[in-house]
């Protein structure tokens, strides 16, 4: 009988598919970030001027001033840095994409963990006073709920980042 030999597992195919889609969907989260809110606050500073949200005691788009603030204009330059070099890295086949996209995940999950936040708290404030106990647990689910997938995605990648054979044999 003729012995199959079995090929090692390398390249960027397979499962290695998911980071691909994973990383090109980061970058284009973040050029939307930078492209769509900018026109969106256009819109929205259009209709505070108009008679539709003049009755309103407060800016129903002041969500967007937090993406205007230098602390978040820096989490989205690192993170389409961090981007940038991931996916250099990843089809140059260099061990240190791994490092790269550990770092890149966790700067990812802060910056997007401050900005659900923001927008969370802000609205929490625009609530009157007769729900403000119910909105408070309300928002407090709302932010675990929204996080919780998010942080469970990176976690798997990493864990898959650092487990996989494929990894091992295709960033050597």
């Amino acid at each position: 009988m003729n012995e199959i030999e079995r090929k090692e597992l390398q390249g960027l195919g397979g499962w290695l598919v998911l980071f691909q889609i994973h990383i090109f969907n980061s970058l284009a989260g973040i050029v939307q970030l930078v492209i769509l809110v900018p026109v969106f606050r256009l819109i929205g500073t259009y209709m505070m001027r108009s008679n539709v949200y003049a009755s309103l005691d407060t800016n129903p788009f002041s969500v967007f001033d937090f993406i205007f603030s230098p602390i978040a204009i820096a989490i989205i330059a690192v993170l389409f840095v961090l981007t940038l070099l991931c996916i250099i890295f990843f089809y140059r086949k260099r061990i240190v994409f791994r490092t790269l996209f550990v770092i890149q995940s966790v700067v990812y999950l802060v910056g997007f963990g401050l900005y659900y936040f923001y927008i969370m708290t802000d609205m929490y404030t625009q609530t009157t006073d007769g729900f403000a106990a119910f909105d408070g647990v309300f928002f407090g689910f709302a932010i675990a709920f929204g996080l919780l997938p998010i942080l469970g995605i990176a976690v798997a990648f990493i864990i898959a980042l650092f487990k996989s054979h494929r990894v091992k044999n295709t960033f050597s």
